[in-house]
């Protein structure tokens, strides 16, 4: 294996009015930079998870949250990229963007509750050092 390689930790990527970068917070921890339909902002710690499966890593974030209506929810999906010291690697993924429905009437929480969106993102993906 070549030592000069490492897994990229920094992504930037966007498509159809979505700009994200995931990247590695402060004390190492993943974070999120949102800007799109939502109002911007950057999602740190406890707001994130990211989970580690046969796709890569999913990273997922609530974006709008109310009692009464439901919460929307995007989920990105973070492939595996080996780069060299100082590379951008260019990549293609997708970006989920999911109403969940919900009320405070349990009773009118009948049907089809999630309704997804899939926006295809590019951009690169880059190792930084924390």
């Amino acid at each position: 294996m070549d030592e000069g390689l490492a897994d990229a930790n920094h992504y930037t990527v966007s498509g159809d009015g979505l700009e994200i970068t995931v990247s590695p917070g402060p004390a190492g921890e993943v974070q999120l930079g949102y800007r799109g339909a939502a109002p911007a902002r950057t999602f740190t710690a406890d707001e994130v998870v990211d989970e580690q499966g046969i796709v890569g890593s999913s990273v997922s974030v609530t974006l709008q949250e109310a009692p009464d209506r439901g919460r929307t929810t995007l989920t990105v999906l973070v492939p595996r990229v080996r780069v060299r010291p100082g590379e951008r690697v260019r990549i293609q993924t997708i970006g989920i963007t999911t109403v969940h429905l919900a009320s405070i009437a349990p009773a009118a929480d009948h049907g089809q509750l999630e309704r997804s969106t899939i926006t295809e993102l590019q951009g690169v993906a880059t190792f930084v050092r924390i």
